[in-house]
């Protein structure tokens, strides 16, 4: 078993913040403040949005806007947008997961 962390794996700098590849299609990305991410429309099948750190951002799935907290579980379908517009003064965290469809 490996546990995973904020620092244990190797993040790449982009212009809104970081980004982490944990395991194929599975991706934590870090927004920094006062930086904004997307929109990123989903090409194919369902993805799980786990927001792992909190930091008050705005965040858009498809036509839903919220706040979220630690912990809460998106879950977002074919076509439908991300986008994150980090007006605080801290960071957020989410672990985007592919799922894959039943055989």
């Amino acid at each position: 078993m490996h546990v995973l962390s904020e620092h244990n794996v190797t993040w790449s700098e982009q212009p809104w913040g970081r980004q982490s590849e944990v395991a194929p299609g599975a991706t934590w990305h870090e927004i920094s403040p006062q930086k904004s991410f997307g929109p990123d429309k989903l090409a194919g099948g369902q993805e799980l949005i786990i927001v792992t750190l909190a930091g008050g951002a705005q965040v858009r799935v498809a036509e839903r806007v919220l706040r979220p907290l630690a912990g809460q579980v998106l879950q977002r379908d074919a076509g439908e947008e991300l986008e994150v517009v980090n007006d605080t003064t801290h960071v957020l965290r989410l672990l985007r997961v592919p799922l894959l469809a039943n055989a």
